[in-house]
């Protein structure tokens, strides 16, 4: 049987599809298996870590260092931290921010007691404010009778003298000066507003006095007030209305305060009551929830079944959390006495005032000072005041 060479091989090189040519069979690499060779290493790699650092740590135990080594998370107030499953941790209970809230209310104070402090300070202010503008109208009185008396005094005597002295070559220039200083006096008076601004004065305080007697009537009345929240609704209408009818008040009355009674006043004339109530309850919600924190955190380690490891690191934390814990206790004393601190010294710097005699050549003052000091609100009122 011959061959027919007309056809060429199948495998040969005059065989092959040019357009379509064999695939060459590919050494197929699975990716589970790279990744599995990968972790076997990273694993192995990890052990060998592992018995490194617990042959070079000897003061610590063996089971604790592998609780120590075995979690991923951040370095926390112990080895065995809070991903670590525990079975025994059945005496800790974490503590919410209304218990501590309600712990705090029954051995420091009440919400009543609390209603009525904020209810007492905003009767103070108003009073200030009151007094405030008060003595505003009399400096600006005084400074209008220095100007309008001896112009009427002056308008007078030319009325009187001039029909007497007519003749005397004298007169007509002694006549005018006079009436040139009344001019002058009274241009004066017409160019620093003096009777407007003793108007503007005067109306002012009479609204403040009309705020301070719709508070007082307010306060009376929450003592039939025997539930909570409807005392707490009511004090927080009362507040938005006079918030509302102080912004009026400024609104109309664009006068500035005069320079010497700033100085009588050096707290009510800067302190905005309202912002001052907001930031005190804000800041004393921080420090609660802070409370809170350590207070959960110190419960946490005293309840841990495994806590006799690494005594000493534990001792420590322990230590600055109950320093913290005290810390913070006087703080939020603070800011629990801040109403009745601020009150009393609205009240001094009332008291103050009324016992300032002004006068032109002299100042005779007989100032009271508080016997009592809050860090809180002094150091509120020092960075107001420095500001201004």
């Amino acid at each position: 049987m011959e061959t027919d060479y007309s056809s060429s091989p199948p495998n040969s090189p005059d065989s092959i599809d040019l357009e379509n040519p064999l695939e060459k069979p590919e050494i197929v690499i699975k990716k589970d298996n790279i990744d599995r060779i990968y972790e076997n290493e990273m694993n192995a790699q990890l052990v060998e870590i592992k018995n490194q650092f617990i042959q070079n740590s000897p003061n610590i135990e063996t089971t604790m260092s592998y609780h120590y080594l075995d979690n991923n998370s951040p370095l926390t107030i112990s080895c065995d931290n809070s991903d670590i499953e525990d079975d025994n941790n059945n005496g800790f209970k974490e503590v919410t921010y209304d218990d501590i809230k309600n712990s705090l209310d029954k051995y420091f104070d009440d919400p009543d007691m609390q209603i009525s402090n904020e209810l007492d300070i905003l009767i103070t202010y108003m009073k200030g404010q009151k007094n405030l503008y008060i003595e505003s109208y009399i400096v600006s009185q005084n400074k209008l009778n220095m100007l309008m008396i001896p112009s009427i005094l002056i308008t007078i005597a030319v009325t009187i003298f001039a029909p007497i002295f007519k003749n005397e070559p004298w007169s007509i220039g002694l006549i005018s000066s006079l009436n040139a200083i009344t001019a002058m006096i009274i241009a004066m008076i017409n160019y620093l507003k003096l009777e407007t601004s003793t108007q503007t004065f005067y109306n002012t305080a009479t609204q403040f006095d009309k705020l301070e007697t719709s508070l007082e009537f307010v306060s009376s009345k929450l003592i039939f007030v025997n539930n909570t929240k409807e005392k707490t609704k009511i004090i927080f209408d009362k507040f938005q209305e006079v918030e509302t009818k102080i912004q009026e008040i400024k609104e109309w009355n664009t006068l500035f305060i005069p320079y010497e009674i700033r100085r009588i006043f050096p707290i009510i004339c800067h302190i905005n009551i309202f912002s001052f109530i907001k930031r005190i309850e804000n800041n004393k919600q921080l420090l609660i929830s802070k409370f809170k924190d350590v207070k959960n955190e110190i419960k946490y380690i005293v309840s841990r079944p495994n806590t006799r490891y690494n005594k000493s690191r534990i001792e420590c934390r322990l230590k600055l959390l109950y320093q913290q814990k005290e810390k913070i206790k006087d703080e939020l004393s603070h800011y629990r006495n801040a109403y009745s601190y601020v009150d009393e010294l609205f009240t001094i710097e009332i008291k103050n005032a009324q016992n300032y005699h002004y006068c032109i050549f002299f100042r005779n003052s007989h100032n009271e000072s508080c016997n009592s000091n809050n860090p809180v609100v002094d150091r509120y009122i020092h960075s107001l005041i420095s500001a201004r």
